[in-house]
């Protein structure tokens, strides 16, 4: 299968996931959930970082600078202190409840609508493991084997420089999907501030398929995100028969990492890669 026609496909099953296919009656049905979810979303998701109102007696009590908590503090070096506002911030809230559950409930009725066995077979649809049994069956057995625990990780924390994982992933997706990464020059012009590092994504026939950017600085308000690519699309409307859709040949991918900049081995060497995501 080309790129091309996977994206096509893409872009046709998350349209049928938005209901185009369906009948007037059901379209409009979904319209009405998708608000619900979204409003259900909005409201829990600011709810999650309300301040809560404590007596006096408690402020008080745990020598706390004000009545209000505003956030867990999870930095406070006292542990009964740290628990109490922790526990208290996080404490059950019925209206949060509420919300919680119409967002569950729309949601399954979304995904019923549109054929699916629940929510969760909806989200997998066109996802890495391919479906729910997939998911499930991968993440319970991630809960059998259990983790090392902290000590492990330390004792493998002086293996685990970038340079190490970069090389580590090129390996990787290359013997899964054989294309590479190669390092390129940045032009004059080209970049944002910052320590950058500029990779040119290959398929197995030399054939340039995008660029992807490392930007590998910490730096005081460095904005956050992973990365993005860019399309330009359109859909069938109800007086026009035929829907296009153009993708860009050139896509381009943009990861930030905040971490203390080092001379890394990785600058000098062509990288082998997998097809990115």
């Amino acid at each position: 299968m080309t790129l091309t026609k996977r994206t096509i496909d893409l872009f046709l099953n998350e349209f049928e996931m938005s209901g185009v296919h369906l009948p007037d009656d059901k379209r409009a049905e979904f319209v009405r959930l998708s608000g619900e979810i979204f409003n259900a979303s909005a409201k829990f998701q600011a709810g999650c970082d309300r301040e809560v109102v404590i007596s006096r007696a408690l402020k008080k009590q745990y020598s706390l600078p004000s009545t209000r908590i505003r956030s867990p503090s999870s930095n406070c070096i006292e542990p009964k202190k740290r628990k109490f506002i922790y526990t208290t911030f996080y404490r059950h809230n019925d209206e949060q409840e509420q919300e919680l559950r119409k967002l569950v409930c729309y949601r399954d009725e979304l995904a019923k609508l549109t054929g699916y066995t629940s929510y969760a077979h909806r989200a997998q649809d066109n996802a890495l493991l391919g479906t729910y049994e997939n998911a499930h069956d991968f993440l319970w057995g991630v809960i059998q084997e259990r983790a090392y625990g902290t000590a492990h990780y330390r004792e493998a924390n002086k293996f685990l420089t970038l340079g190490n994982i970069l090389t580590g992933f090129a390996n990787l997706v290359n013997k899964l999907y054989g294309v590479r990464l190669e390092e390129q020059p940045i032009e004059r012009g080209e970049m944002w501030h910052g320590h950058i590092i500029k990779l040119g994504v290959f398929d197995a026939t030399d054939r340039f398929l995008g660029t992807v950017y490392l930007d590998i600085d910490r730096r005081t308000m460095k904005a956050v995100g992973d990365c993005h690519f860019t399309v330009r699309c359109s859909k069938e409307l109800e007086t026009i028969s035929l829907a296009s859709i153009y993708v860009f040949k050139q896509q381009y991918c943009h990861v930030k990492l905040n971490t203390v900049v080092q001379r890394l081995e990785f600058f000098s060497f062509k990288m082998e890669a997998g097809k990115l995501l």
